[in-house]
């Protein structure tokens, strides 16, 4: 079957997939500010990128993160990033800048740190799914969209980690989520399509790794392991051909299983590290460190340098130089609650693989990261 082309890209979700949104508003600036949440300066719970910038570009889309312009002198690399991403936080008729797939493709995230998916229970500071399908519904009657939309929906964590919500009762966030899907569909004209994420294991994160046995830690597990269940079975009711699910719970147990493979190390970074923006220029060298020794060898014996006397220290090695390994990245940023670039890229990795078995977004399927994922069979 061939895979379903993309035109729309729109994503909901919560911390880890916000682009700046939270930031952007006045709560969020004064929780960064005080400390009461931590965000990079261009918005994302990461030290870099998150997984919704890796999934853009491999797809074709041109970086938000981009380098200060060199024949401006007004510019800087944060005015430059935070330019090219704006115009991806709303639905507008520049929506599709920058996405350099051969055509446009609109692209809008409305990600919000401290989402819930449900809205019951309320809390300051922390925002709903709802809200933001109601935002997405009065954008698209200013700015409507054409062809096929795929929705990426994350929520979860908030409702059941930060809210505190009972663990036995997350079949109410699923249904809500559900109920908002089904509007989402209605305002696509049946044109849409829909990604769900489950809920990786809140006991891995960094804050909570050495308290995995309390109670609460363990109830947070076993709500994680209930909402996940539940989503699958509403999922495996759906029209298979419209819905797909993401397994990041387990996806996330393999990379916290195999950290020296992915170059990476448990715990939090010691504090905020800046953002590494493209480098306009010489990069500096990084330092040289002594490598493996060079054995010398004694000249062969029909060389004219074989009857010089003294052919000074035969068995000595040479000393050779490489440039110093980087150190392994800490899973966890300082705040010790969300991942690091390096993780977001091997989550990144999980979603897309995950997209091209059923779609064509832009050229993700050409990627890398997508080698030998073939197109599945019609379900239907």
């Amino acid at each position: 079957m061939p895979r379903i082309q993309i035109d729309n890209l729109i994503i909901f979700g919560d911390s880890m997939s916000d682009i700046g949104n939270k930031a952007a508003t006045g709560l969020g600036g004064f929780a960064n500010t005080v400390g009461l949440m931590q965000v990079n300066e261009l918005g994302r719970f990461s030290d870099g990128k998150n997984w919704t910038d890796f999934v853009w570009e491999w797809a074709g889309g041109l970086s938000m993160f981009r380098g200060a312009d060199p024949f401006d002198e007004e510019s800087t690399a944060k005015k430059e990033s935070v330019a090219a991403t704006v115009v991806h936080r709303s639905l507008t008729v520049d929506s599709n800048e920058d996405s350099g797939f051969g055509r446009p493709i609109t692209y809008v995230n409305y990600a919000e740190g401290g989402a819930m998916g449900a809205s019951d229970r309320p809390s300051t500071g922390l925002g709903t799914f709802r809200q933001q399908v109601l935002r997405f519904r009065a954008e698209l009657t200013r700015c409507p969209l054409s062809g096929t939309t795929l929705f990426i929906i994350w929520f979860g964590l908030n409702d059941l980690v930060t809210n505190k919500r009972d663990p036995a009762t997350m079949k109410q966030v699923v249904l809500e989520m559900f109920g908002l899907i089904r509007e989402l569909h209605i305002a696509t004209a049946g044109q849409g399509h829909f990604l769900l994420i489950n809920l990786p294991d809140p006991a891995d994160a960094a804050r909570y790794a050495k308290k995995k046995t309390e109670k609460l830690v363990w109830g947070f597990t076993k709500g994680a392991m209930s909402f996940n269940a539940l989503l699958a079975e509403f999922v495996g009711a759906a029209n298979p051909n419209h819905f797909r699910l993401v397994d990041m719970f387990t996806a996330l147990k393999m990379i916290n299983a195999s950290l020296d493979r992915n170059h990476l190390t448990a715990g939090a970074q010691a504090g905020r590290v800046p953002v590494n923006y493209p480098h306009v220029g010489p990069l500096p060298a990084p330092p040289l460190v002594p490598g493996p020794p060079i054995p010398r060898l004694a000249p062969p014996p029909s060389s004219p340098h074989a009857r010089s006397k003294p052919f000074v220290a035969v068995d000595a090695p040479r000393v050779s130089y490489r440039y110093a390994p980087l150190p392994p990245t800490p899973v966890a940023t300082s705040d010790k609650a969300h991942p690091t670039q390096a993780v977001y890229r091997l989550m990144a990795r999980e979603i897309a693989r995950n997209i091209v078995g059923r779609y064509e977004l832009g050229k993700l399927s050409q990627s890398i990261e997508c080698r030998g994922v073939e197109p599945e069979a019609d379900a239907a």
